[in-house]
């Protein structure tokens, strides 16, 4: 172990459970029982490969390591752990941890604790990476190069508090290809094969506790190839803001929303459009915040759109990041958020969810029977004219 106070280059290893407070308000000796299993796992193997842990606070856990690639290593090995204890486990008493790997310079304390930038990164990338899942840094990835045997998938780049230059995020994960790096893999496909070219909008400047941004994409503005390049290229929400007249701002609690409009995306390309804006698509975790962005909504031209139905005109409103899994057959079970948080409020229109073309995977505010908005949620299946994205607060 270095001295105290000596300033040192390490790799970083942070990590922290996916909405852990929601889950220790649900269940907190449920929680605490299986926070003590899956450390368990994990503190055996930091050791295991060389590793040592310095902080813990609650739920997070800080180690360094000599090797980047034993680092990656006992990380990939953890999350497997982890995932096979969860098989054993009621599916909504589930914990799972993010990870984030970095390298960098750091300062021991007395008490052996990791402080500095190179921590701060570490711990911005956890909280980058899917719940289950592991992020890291560009110059991991360039050390791991040819010693990991694991896919390692960039997902764009990310600013963190107080930094000048944004980090490149690269994902590494030994689990099959999840629904979101299936969709990264289908869309570099149509980048590659067609005239639309979709890359990514980087967002800055939001150290806000919560903002709420509409944006109303012309359908002329999908297709029109120069036109997406100028917008998706933009480096600043200003200069991103000049392609979206019709935006407007507003605040709840501590998060922060986009509204999204376009009448071409599906559910996938919205989950997309989310995780490069360095969120999801929205969590509503209460009526307060439902009710919120129900009437945000409404004054904005063509949030809500009235669909011409059987039954007769519906009105449609903003998507929300509630979805169904695919295998799951029972339209009122296997309901998740795209953040991972467990879903602990729901607000369904009457007989909801229906699934009643046997195809309503995701969820919108929408009318089921009436052209007039309503607050309430129905399941859903294609392609819709908004979506709500959340992006987390960043420290």
């Amino acid at each position: 172990m270095s001295d105290p106070g000596q300033r040192k280059l390490a790799t970083i290893f942070s990590a922290d459970v996916a909405s852990y407070s929601a889950h220790v308000e649900l269940n907190e000796e449920g929680a605490l029982s299986q926070l003590a299993a899956l450390r368990s796992h994990m503190d055996g193997l930091i050791h295991l490969h060389g590793g040592r842990v310095a902080n813990t606070a609650g739920d997070s856990v800080i180690a360094d390591f000599q090797s980047p690639v034993e680092a990656v290593r006992a990380a990939v090995k953890i999350q497997e752990a982890h995932r096979k204890h969860n098989e054993t486990v009621p599916r909504n008493e589930r914990l799972n941890f993010r990870i984030g790997i970095n390298i960098g310079y750091v300062v021991l304390t007395e008490k052996g604790d990791l402080l500095g930038h190179g921590v701060n990164v570490a711990s911005r990338l956890q909280s980058l990476a899917e719940p289950g899942g592991i992020c890291l840094s560009e110059n991991v990835e360039q050390q791991i190069s040819g010693h990991i045997s694991f896919p390692v998938t960039k997902i764009g780049e990310h600013y963190a508090k107080n930094m000048q230059k944004p980090i490149r995020v690269f994902s590494i994960s030994s689990e099959p290809e999840s629904r979101a790096s299936y969709i990264l893999r289908r869309l570099a496909a149509n980048w590659r094969r067609s005239s639309i070219r979709i890359a990514t909008l980087s967002v800055f400047g939001l150290t806000a506790a919560t903002a709420v941004y509409v944006f109303s994409i012309d359908n002329n503005m999908i297709v029109r190839d120069g036109l997406v390049r100028k917008v998706l290229n933009t480096s600043t929400l200003e200069q991103a803001l000049t392609f979206f007249p019709d935006h407007v701002k507003g605040e709840f609690g501590k998060s922060t929303y986009f509204i999204l409009s376009t009448p071409a995306l599906s559910f996938d390309d919205g989950m997309l459009v989310a995780k490069q804006f360095g969120g999801y698509l929205a969590s509503i975790n209460s009526r307060e915040e439902n009710d919120f962005l129900y009437q945000l909504s409404l004054p904005q031209i063509g949030f809500w759109q009235t669909e011409q139905t059987d039954y007769g005109p519906q009105a449609g409103g903003p998507v929300i990041g509630l979805f169904r899994s695919l295998a799951q057959t029972d339209p009122t079970k296997g309901w998740t958020w795209a953040s991972g948080e467990p879903v602990t409020y729901t607000n369904w229109k009457i007989e909801g969810p229906e699934n009643s073309a046997g195809n309503q995977w995701f969820v919108q505010f929408r009318n089921g029977r009436g052209a007039a908005p309503v607050n309430k949620w129905d399941d859903i299946g294609g392609s819709r004219s908004s979506f709500i994205v959340e992006i987390p607060l960043i420290d």
